[in-house]
């Protein structure tokens, strides 16, 4: 019986001791993420003057670039064989 009443009262004491834990731990992560958010407005536009001062091309230019360059080859090809 006092077994059984010690094992009950520390897993009480277990079960509060993880919850506590996870509670601090949901609320350091709550404010990391919320560092990363303010900082990921700033990070994208550090990235496109980077690319735009390196004369980097990105998917999306480079996607709309080749769907130009295929409609002038296809233009061409037109007007070879029409």
């Amino acid at each position: 019986m006092v077994a059984d009443r010690v094992a009950a009262e520390y897993l009480v004491y277990v079960q509060k001791e993880y919850k506590e834990a996870n509670l601090r731990g949901y609320a350091i992560l709550g404010k990391q993420a919320e560092a990363i958010r303010a900082e990921s407005p700033r990070s994208s536009r550090n990235a496109s003057i980077f690319g735009r001062k390196m004369e980097i091309i990105s998917r999306s230019d480079n996607q709309g670039i080749l769907t130009e360059r295929l409609k002038r080859l296809d233009g061409s090809l037109t007007d070879y064989f029409g």
